[in-house]
């Protein structure tokens, strides 16, 4: 079967099997991919920009990462009563003959009459919902069912649910929930030492970041070493390894419950898994975040790791001409990439003083025109980002205009952190990560890895080695001393001094919109006007602007807030 004419498919690279062409549908439309794709990149690789809408003004979204965190492409699979609402298509694999659409437009995507909420928008601020709608008191029942209408992205399916789900019970010694560098590592280190472990993993594949650099681990590519400590795990007979399997809650009595997406031609779609375990080792690695600024949610605007991971993971390009937009050094890692995929870079708005970043991003920078002490104040396109504006982080004028169809963004890293709250451990801020940190003092609970702060890839091995030799010790197996540290080189950067703004909106009364929640359509505008109100405790400003309340539960928004 064809895979059809993709625009945006390199001509070789990414872990798709080029040999197995798929045919979908997305909007009605025919579209081909390959087996390995996530609908996400299929779209990206067929040339679609606009891929949702969002919540509240209807504004066009296109895809923003490659992973769980994704605020905007948000879509509904399937048809009948077997669709799905609401599913983040950077998770969505690929299969034949499937089906997909674009949620929260009439009469399309493209042209959504729900967008001239956008032209009301200085009606529909922060709490809106809470001052309006009040009098006359006989049209409440016709404003609820105005609301109600409204309300939601996509629509629940009618009838009864065709699909099948299965629970299943386990119990191991040691359970790691992530199969990046710090897991992998930590399995290894376990391996044989007569314990009982399960590794689960929310992708497809092992590896994590290391399917998305050179990385070498002992003379192996990252990926190649991540494979083959799987395939150790699988044929020592004391390890189960779940790919495609999301840990959801971290309970009392380590009980954790895990969701298994199954094939799509199976008799089961998901089945969900109750965890009994004696160790926990949680590493969940980081989540790179975006920056505040106006026009930040246009489609083309995507996250700079996201730039490099569907050129490494699918073969596909995400634009032809850049710009990058960062505040630590971490950005200037998808230059590289970014010139592997043929796209031109036009520039890099970097928010720090020339003096902070780093020699080894200057030096990936070369001759690249390098604006720092920069920030963007402003965006244009109407289906796809075609125009930045740079100004200096002080002033309020344009200093140069760039043409480009994709900005990437880096705003530094978020550790993945949120099982550890289901237990109560508190999340600090830290100055030196720029980030919140959790520091678990249960003894048969362990954080490793980019999860605890760290970004080097020698760190995240030994941080994982460490984990199980501290798991061997709680259980009491042979804790003996490691075999050898693993070798590890990276061509990653850090991302070193991380500097703030991530919001570089100069106020609060600007005629341009800049989203901290890029799914709810919250503003800086929003938060500002809330704090004025006196909802300055962040649960209660969350809940009267609705940041972070929607599926990507604030994995993108919450700490810029």
């Amino acid at each position: 079967m064809s895979a059809g004419r993709q625009v945006r498919r390199l001509k070789e690279g990414g872990m798709i099997d080029r040999a197995r062409s798929i045919s979908f549908r997305f909007n009605g439309k025919e579209l081909g991919g390959y087996e390995g794709d996530t609908l996400a990149s299929a779209l990206i690789a067929n040339g679609v920009d606009v891929v949702a809408r969002s919540f509240k003004y209807h504004r066009p979204r296109g895809v923003m990462t490659d992973g769980p965190e994704e605020p905007n492409a948000i879509v509904t699979v399937g048809e009948g009563a077997g669709r799905t609402p609401n599913l983040k298509a950077t998770e969505v694999r690929l299969f034949d003959g499937l089906v997909a659409a674009s949620q929260n437009c009439w009469p399309s995507v493209d042209h959504d009459i729900g967008a001239v909420t956008g032209l009301m928008s200085p009606l529909l601020g922060a709490g809106f919902y809470y001052k309006t709608f009040m009098a006359p008191h006989g049209a409440w029942t016709f404003y609820e069912r105005l609301i109600r209408r409204a309300a939601g992205l996509g629509r629940a399916p009618e009838g009864l649910d065709p699909d099948r789900y299965e629970h299943h019970h386990a119990n191991c010694d040691v359970l790691i929930i992530g199969a990046g560098p710090a897991g992998l590592a930590a399995a290894a280190r376990l391996a044989g030492s007569g314990l009982r472990i399960i590794l689960c993993d929310e992708r497809a594949r092992p590896g994590g970041s290391l399917q998305t650099g050179l990385d070498t681990i002992d003379g192996h590519s990252g990926i190649g070493w991540a494979q083959s400590t799987v395939d150790d795990l699988a044929r020592s007979g004391d390890a189960r390894i779940l790919q495609d399997s999301t840990a959801i809650w971290l309970a009392d009595h380590r009980l954790v419950t895990i969701v298994k997406r199954c094939s799509h031609d199976g008799d089961i779609s998901q089945r969900l898994w109750f965890v009994r375990t004696r160790h926990v080792i949680v590493a969940t690695g980081a989540i790179e975040r975006p920056l505040c600024f106006p026009g930040n949610d246009r489609p083309g605007v995507m996250l700079s790791s996201a730039a490099g991971a569907y050129r490494h993971r699918y073969g596909v390009s995400v634009g032809s001409r850049a710009v990058v937009h960062a505040n630590n050094d971490s950005g200037y890692n998808c230059l590289a990439e970014l010139d592997a995929a043929g796209i031109e870079v036009a520039g890099i708005v970097d928010l720090r003083p020339e003096s902070l970043i780093g020699q080894e991003a200057l030096a990936l920078a070369g001759t690249m025109p390098l604006h720092a002490e920069s920030r963007i104040v402003g965006t244009k396109g109407r289906r796809r980002l075609h125009h930045v504006a740079v100004g200096s982080l002080e002033g309020h004028g344009v200093r140069r205009h760039v043409d480009a169809d994709l900005l990437c963004v880096a705003g530094g890293w978020s550790p993945t952190v949120h099982l550890l709250a289901h237990r109560g451990t508190p999340a600090c801020y830290d100055d030196q990560a720029a980030a919140f940190l959790a520091h678990p003092t249960e003894e048969h609970l362990n954080l490793a890895g980019a999860a605890t702060g760290v970004t080097d890839l020698a760190a995240c091995l030994e941080g994982g080695v460490c984990a199980a030799q501290a798991a061997l010790v709680a259980l009491g197996g042979n804790s003996g001393s490691p075999s050898g540290g693993l070798v590890a080189r990276s061509t990653d950067l850090p991302p070193g001094r991380t500097e703030g703004p991530w919001c570089s909106a100069r106020s609060a009364k600007q005629r341009r919109k800049a989203f901290v929640d890029l799914q709810n359509d919250v503003t800086a505008a929003d938060l500002g006007s809330a704090i004025a109100e006196g909802y300055s405790a962040i649960e209660h400003l969350k809940r009267y602007t609705t940041n972070g309340m929607g599926t990507d539960q604030g994995k993108l928004s919450n700490v810029m807030a």
